[in-house]
């Protein structure tokens, strides 16, 4: 989704009249996967406009986004996933347009994003008004779409499991992902100055333009930099989404 339309260009939808129906917003509609594949596997269906049930509201998505675990999923290499056929998009933003019974602090019209637990590929997608938050007039629905799934993946991480505290230091592998990049950013506001992350040469810089010490997993030993930099003593926190061998290391 990108500003409430579907995006076609991959999808592999010939039929002109389907997408210009689509883009006229004449129904409402979701991705649907059926079968493991590539991006030809995906397909754009029409569904009733879904009916928020009790504690719910009803989010018409102006943007959805596609991570990393999305294109795992439709490859069919992520676990869990749901069972086929079922719409992927675990965060959304958009303008509430009704609202279940018994939801308090949200109105129809406001801005907000949604953590999905799944299916937020659609032109509307209900959710339990826990999983919305009212987006500030400063931040864009397009800005928006991007925050829950890596920076409350970082957030969760860094401060809920390693309670990081000002003046520790911290290695990101990946750091020029999505999580990695939102890992970055909240190392900084949170005061950390000794940060360490792990990309491959192309993406070097990224790390770099976030004020971290950027290590090129491909040509450096990320364990003799951090030891040979801290003395020995190592890091507080290490994020490692790679696990095995690397993550062994990590530990050494």
């Amino acid at each position: 989704m990108r500003g409430g339309r579907p995006v076609l260009s991959t999808l592999g939808l010939p039929k002109k009249t389907k997408i210009l129906q689509l883009y006229r917003g004449v129904m409402s509609y979701k991705i649907s996967i059926t079968k493991s594949g590539p991006p030809e596997v995906l397909d754009i269906v029409e569904i009733p406009t879904p009916e928020p049930s009790d504690g719910e509201v009803c989010i018409k998505v102006h943007y959805a986004g596609i991570n990393f675990a999305d294109t795992l999923m439709r490859l069919g290499l992520y676990n869990p996933r749901p069972a086929y056929p079922f719409t992927p998009g675990y965060e959304v933003s958009g303008i509430i347009e009704s609202l279940g019974p018994n939801v308090t602090g949200l109105a129809v019209g406001d801005r907000v994003v949604a953590a999905m637990q799944t299916g937020g590929q659609a032109s509307h997608v209900c959710s339990s008004m826990s999983r919305v938050i009212k987006i500030p007039e400063e931040i864009g629905l397009d800005v928006a779409a991007s925050i829950p799934v890596t920076y409350l993946t970082a957030h969760h991480m860094l401060h809920y499991l390693g309670h990081l505290k000002k003046g520790e230091s911290v290695l990101i592998h990946g750091g020029a992902g999505g999580v990695g990049t939102a890992a970055l950013q909240l190392c900084r506001w949170a005061g950390i100055d000794k940060v360490w992350a792990t990309a491959s040469g192309s993406k070097l810089e990224i790390i770099e333009s976030h004020g971290a010490t950027a290590i090129d997993r491909e040509k450096q030993d990320f364990v003799a930099i951090i030891k040979s930099e801290t003395d020995g003593r190592g890091v507080d926190h290490i994020l490692d989404p790679i696990g095995g061998d690397n993550l062994r290391r990590s530990l050494s």
